[in-house]
């Protein structure tokens, strides 16, 4: 299995230009938008009231922040921002936000990873200085505007707390407690932004707007239309007219109905056309309200198709699509099956005993049962015996040298026969010995069936949910497919229509005469054209074509590799391609030794590690799985070193594991970075540490997967950094793979060991790019 994609047509400069020379640039704007980002929340609930009275949301923000142990310096910065703003525009100068920014900015030192009252009180110390200066200036208004916003704040701190930790968890929202807790902070923060404007466009209404429209294009009708009137009531609360709320919940119910039709722009058009005419029906046109009901509906349909998907994961967190009433009993007779199993996973008894207690009787049994002078000796019958015999036992693991060191103690003890109790000693040691290997080897093989019975469970959890039948969403995606079957005349028939993770797959049964490639890119056109979102070929079987929706960004790569001198086969194997569940794998495996029998292991660790992964087994049981296989059917004499990456084609976040395996790089904006790993090759010792690398990978990223040969080849590591270098200036991922083997290579003799190079880089998804030949 030794899969590689080689570009036919070069891509374009800009497409493959290494990410170093820019990165300096591109690292500084990188940091200043996430801290601007950051610091958002801070500026916006420093203007949030109810009814007039501050909320001291964002005290309660920053405390809460504080207490989860995030870094509170950008909220601090937008708080402080906002107290310039405040005097900049000429409102009421509110000296406690001053205060209170360098109070958050100091808390984390004290409120780190603390729960409970700590950010309650935090909270009300952070904005007491509010009814001080009400004292001090003799202000009755002031001092119980201030005792009126330290209640709203104190109590405001554990529902921001609840909801940074809702958020930042990256699950859906199962409890109403996590929804309300998130939904208040999403309010606190339009309340915020009601009162700013740009012009003729008021930042609250726009807000308001694209929340609307999200939970309507990602949710439905219904929660388009609360979600209408939860945040016109949030602006009403700022001195917004009520025609705001009416507008957008009229807005939000159009836009879900126009998400019917498939057809991205229509809930944009259906919203602009439903809450702008309610708004010059009504005649609110100041406030801003009108340019806001126009700028909503235009940037959401702008949106790039990355920030499309983030807004669509990031909505229906909210709302997870509950199971279909589709074959209940299969559902549950899966669900039991997953129970089933589980418990026998959890059931499976341990090879480790207790172990016996050794008292004196035990180790005269044991050492002394065959000596002919043991009724007179006695010598293991006494308490000095035993405390010699323990002494000595404490180094039954240590090395031969130190055992017979510590056996001369026996000396002293009175023994008629010392040489007979040594030899007993050592008798006893190799026993516990041959125990313990066949302890070590029974435990791995209950691991491994742990493994594979969990694994099996995990499987029958997802199949349950498949199984429970389609949903509303897909329903009607089929019907419309149908539709549009009939009306181009295609000779297919519709064989399911699902959403799997938020994202599409289409089934079709092929009935035409024609060709299957020229019918599958028909069937995929009509998909994409009907659905509204790039569909691509996944797989393609005699009359079955599968079609899932393309990702956000692809894999280019490339792959150069060299045998050793005299041998025909290359010891090193590598597969690319991509998982039934949509993710990226690469793995590349170096055989022990060279020639046949170094590239079978190889191969037979690379095509049991995709097939793991492809069972539904994960990252964890995946390797312990396969250790497990190559220690049965090597024990311990036969190895593999393996590189094994996973990547998220959606999301860009990516794991790493290195398993003996020499040094990889990775390309970022940041510059080259190297990621090694000091963990032991497959197929040695029975329990796996792989030292798992976590990454978050954008586009332009390029990842460099290397063997052992190639590392030894390089004069030192400076060289092949720089070799690397420069091979990432060429255009294509083929071309740098080459250019770093061929760096590599002493002059026109053969190679040292087996060589072999992965480039991996990671680019916008093509839209005329097939799964199914991608990687081939």
């Amino acid at each position: 299995m030794t899969e590689v994609l080689t570009r036919e047509k070069k891509a374009a400069w800009t497409a493959w230009r290494s990410a170093y020379k820019s990165g300096t640039g591109r690292k500084i704007l990188r940091q200043v938008g996430r801290i601007l980002l950051e610091a958002a929340p801070g500026f916006a609930l420093a203007f949030s009231d109810i009814c007039g009275v501050s909320a001291g949301a964002w005290a309660a923000y920053g405390m809460a922040a504080a207490s989860c142990g995030l870094v509170t310096y950008p909220v601090s910065l937008g708080i402080a921002a906002a107290f310039l703003m405040r005097m900049l525009w000429g409102l009421t100068t509110r000296w406690e936000l001053l205060i209170g920014a360098v109070l958050v900015l100091l808390s984390p030192h004290v409120l780190r990873q603390r729960n409970g009252a700590f950010p309650l009180i935090a909270t009300g110390l952070a904005l007491l200085p509010g009814p001080i200066i009400g004292v001090w200036q003799g202000s009755a208004a002031t001092l119980l505007f201030g005792i009126g916003t330290i209640l709203l704040g104190t109590l405001s701190a554990p529902v921001m707390r609840r909801a940074i930790e809702s958020i930042r968890g990256g699950r859906s929202f199962e409890t109403l407690e996590s929804r309300l807790s998130v939904g208040y902070l999403l309010l606190m923060l339009l309340c915020g932004c009601a009162r700013m404007m740009l012009p003729y466009v008021n930042l609250g209404v726009t807000a308001a707007g694209l929340m609307t429209m999200a939970a309507a294009v990602y949710m439905g009708v219904c929660p388009g239309c609360v979600m209408g009137l939860m945040a016109g009531v949030t602006l009403a609360l700022q001195g917004l007219p009520l025609s705001v709320t009416v507008a957008l919940s009229l807005g939000g119910f159009l836009a879900g109905m126009g998400q019917m039709t498939g057809r991205r722009m229509v809930p944009c058009v259906l919203f602009a056309l439903g809450t702008g005419g309610m708004l010059a029906y009504t005649g609110t046109i100041a406030w801003g309200a009108l340019g806001a009901a126009a700028a909503a509906p235009l940037i959401m349909g702008v949106l790039p198709r990355e920030a499309d998907e983030f807004l669509r994961q990031q909505t229906r967190r909210f709302h997870p699509l509950p199971d279909a009433p589709g074959d209940a009993y299969a559902a549950y007779a899966l669900r039991r099956w997953e129970k089933t199993v589980g418990d026998m996973a959890r059931a499976v008894p341990s090879p480790v005993g207790l172990g016996e207690k050794r008292t004196p009787q035990w180790w005269e049994e044991h050492l002394c049962a065959s000596c002919p002078e043991r009724a007179s000796c006695g010598c293991m019958n006494t308490e000095l015996g035993q405390s010699r015999a323990e002494y000595i036992w404490k180094a039954h693991e240590a090395s031969d040298e130190v055992w017979a060191q510590r056996l001369e103690s026996l000396r002293g003890l009175g023994c008629a026969r010392l040489y007979q109790l040594m030899d007993s000693m050592n008798l006893l040691r190799a026993e516990n010995a041959d125990e313990q290997r066949i302890i070590r080897r029974a435990c791995q093989q209950r691991d491994m069936l742990v493994t594979h019975l969990t694994a099996l469970s995990g499987s029958a959890r997802h199949l349950a949910a498949l199984s429970s039948g389609e949903s509303w969403w897909d329903e009607q995606y089929a019907r419309k497919l149908r539709r549009a079957l009939a009306e181009e005349e295609a000779m297919a028939r519709l064989s399911f229509v699902r959403q799997v993770d938020g994202h599409l797959q289409v089934a079709y049964e092929l009935h035409g005469a024609g060709s299957a490639d020229e019918q599958a890119a028909q069937l995929c056109g009509i998909t994409s054209r009907c659905l509204g979102k790039p569909m691509t070929i996944a797989e393609r079987e005699r009359a079955h074509v599968r079609l899932t929706e393309m990702p956000l960004m692809m894999v280019e790569a490339g792959a150069a590799s060299r045998c050793i001198a005299g041998a025909d086969i290359c010891g090193d194997t590598f597969s690319l391609g991509q998982l039934q569940d949509g993710r990226f794998v690469a793995a590349l495996s170096d055989g022990m030794g060279h020639g046949n029998q170094a590239a079978l292991e190889s191969r037979q660790a690379v095509e049991l590690l995709r097939m793991c992964l492809d069972a539904g087994y994960d990252r964890a049981q995946t390797l312990t799985a396969v250790n497990g296989m190559m220690l049965l059917a090597g024990q311990g004499e036969r190895f593999t070193t393996v590189d094994l990456f996973l990547l998220d084609l959606w999301t860009g976040k990516a794991s790493l594991d290195k398993l003996g395996a020499a040094g990889s790089y990775l390309m970022q904006a940041e510059g080259l970075s190297l990621l090694g790993g000091d963990a032991l090759p497959l197929g040695i010792l029975e329990n796996v540490e792989s030292g798992e690398k976590l990454m978050q990978l954008h586009q332009g990223d390029t990842l460099i997967l290397l063997s052992d040969g190639v590392e030894d080849a390089y004069e030192n590591r400076q060289a092949m950094e720089e070799a690397i270098r420069d091979a990432l200036t060429l255009e294509t991922a083929q071309d740098a793979a080459n250019a770093i083997l061929t760096g590599a290579q002493s002059g026109d003799t053969a190679p040292a060991d087996d060589q072999t190079v992965l480039v991996l880089r990671l680019i916008r998804a093509r839209a005329d790019a097939k799964i199914e030949e991608m990687y081939q």
